[in-house]
């Protein structure tokens, strides 16, 4: 690895030695092990910390315990307009690009020269995720030849592609009649650099995202409809989303403030960035956000780093004693620590909104419903 793949790789083990709000995971795949960094729910001064918007998915082929080689590198971390001091102070006259928000499922290349085309896929930290699944196949169909090479080219020449997976078996909010991946960016995987659409050889420009320049406000694209929004990209380097406010509503996301259950979900589900972004003129609904990102951030971290724990330290045992154990040391979360022990998803945040009244969390019904 050179000099800027072993930086961006210490500063990652640091954060995830430093802070539950930062880990990793070492994924086992066909053999190789691959260490794939990531976060859980995470504050603004989290992202503050040395090279923290680079833990996203960012991943290492490992041999031991010692990173050969970073082969996939997701976009960096950013935000909502207006959500946290990092975007507070956007002027949208400085705006240089302008790319469709997509409403699908981040899908990043991985080096792998053991595969057919010297690349797999992965969601943010899945290499088997269905999301992952359904786009590498897609891109294997006869039609996608000219696009699948494009991609094995960068790939081979040191770069991750990134992608948004679109189609009806991935719908979110707006829904696509057809299965597509569209290009976000690509990312050098020597030097960080991202390249965005613009930016891109002209023959991946009809594989990208939608983009364009033409100058909109902050507010114009607030009443815009029939989309999920804006990826906006400034002059000096700056980055952010801006959801139109008919998504957001789609969403539920106002309601959520004024509803604690609601605002509980928002939390866990990590979707109150949104709702930072519609209300960061409203000192109140910033302050209830805040207290309740505080409180669900504690809760799911401490719970989330105590159950791995307990897995790592007792995976060697056989079912029947890792479930005796557990049900002694796990108490209502032991189901959680089978899942881990059985390889299937820990279901930590489903777990905490099924159980939200624990933590002290009432829901409020409105009189008008």
């Amino acid at each position: 690895m050179n000099t800027f793949q072993q930086n961006l790789y210490n500063d990652l083990m640091n954060l995830c030695n430093q802070s539950e709000a930062f880990y990793y995971v070492d994924q086992n795949v066909d053999g190789k092990v691959f260490r794939v960094f990531t976060y859980r729910l995470a504050s603004y001064t989290d992202f503050c910390k040395p090279n923290a918007l680079e833990c996203r998915g960012h991943t290492f082929l490992m041999n031991g315990y010692i990173p050969t080689e970073l082969v996939s590198m997701p976009p960096a971390k950013f935000f909502n307009a207006y959500e946290n001091p990092m975007v507070m102070d956007l002027d949208f006259s400085q705006a240089v690009l302008y790319m469709d928000k997509v409403d699908g499922s981040l899908i990043s290349t991985v080096k792998d020269h053991t595969m057919p085309h010297g690349f797999r896929f992965k969601s943010k930290t899945s290499f088997t995720s269905q999301q992952a699944i359904d786009a590498y196949n897609w891109i294997l169909r006869p039609e996608n030849e000219r696009f699948l090479t494009l991609i094995r080219n960068n790939v081979y020449a040191g770069y991750t592609v990134n992608f948004e997976w679109t189609g009806p078996s991935n719908r979110i909010v707006i829904g696509y009649k057809e299965h597509s991946l569209c290009i976000l960016n690509i990312r050098d995987n020597r030097n960080g650099q991202t390249y965005y659409p613009d930016e891109c050889e002209i023959r991946l420009q009809e594989y990208v995202v939608a983009y364009d320049t033409v100058r909109r406000t902050y507010e114009e694209i607030l009443e815009m409809t029939g989309i999920e929004g804006f990826v906006v990209v400034f002059r000096d380097g700056r980055v952010c989303k801006v959801k139109t406010t008919s998504y957001c509503i789609a969403h539920r996301m106002k309601d959520s403030v004024n509803n604690p259950k609601a605002l509980f979900q928002a939390c866990l589900f990590e979707t109150s960035d949104d709702l930072r972004s519609m209300f960061h003129d409203d000192e109140l609904a910033l302050s209830q956000i805040s207290s309740m990102e505080a409180l669900v951030r504690r809760e799911y971290n401490h719970r989330s780093a105590l159950l791995q724990k307990f897995y790592d330290d007792n995976k060697s045992l056989i079912r029947k004693d890792f479930a005796i154990k557990g049900q002694k040391e796990l108490g209502d979360m032991f189901s959680l620590g089978m899942n881990l022990y059985l390889g299937k998803d820990i279901g930590l945040k489903e777990w905490m909104m099924k159980n939200y009244r624990a933590f002290g969390i009432n829901e409020i019904h409105n009189e008008d419903e």
